[in-house]
C-alpha cells in the first residue's frame, strides 16, 4: 500500500491506476451510479484502504477504499470513519471493516 499525503493525492493516484468507477455505500449493497449496478458483499474485494485524519473535526476523517467486482470493475468509494454498522448488513458492515482487523 502507498502512503498519501490527501485524500485527493489517493484519489488521483487511484484513478491513474485503473479505480475509475464511484461507488456509494448503502445499506446491504455497494452503488454504482454511473452503471447503474448494484453489488453485493460476495461480488466485491477492498483492494487497499487509506485513512485520512481530519485536523478540523472528527467527523471530516475519511477512508477511501479500492475496489474491484468479481465482474472486473474497479472504482473507489470514499466513506466516513467509523462506519456506523447500524446502518448496514452484516454482511457489509464484516466486508468494509475487515481490512482494518487484518492490519
Amino acid at each position: 500500500m502507498n502512503n498519501y499525503e490527501s485524500l485527493i493525492d489517493a484519489l488521483t493516484d487511484l484513478k491513474i491506476r485503473g479505480y475509475k468507477k464511484t461507488f456509494r455505500r448503502e445499506q446491504i449493497f455497494l452503488c454504482c451510479i454511473e452503471l447503474d449496478l448494484w453489488i453485493a458483499p460476495y461480488q466485491f474485494n477492498v483492494d487497499e484502504f487509506y485513512q485520512f485524519d481530519a485536523n478540523i473535526s472528527p467527523e471530516a476523517e475519511r477512508v477511501v477504499y479500492a475496489i474491484a467486482t468479481d465482474t472486473g470493475i474497479k472504482g473507489i468509494l470514499v466513506d466516513e470513519c467509523g462506519v456506523y454498522s447500524e446502518y448496514m448488513s452484516a454482511e457489509m458492515t464484516l466486508k468494509l471493516q475487515s481490512p482494518f482487523f487484518s492490519r
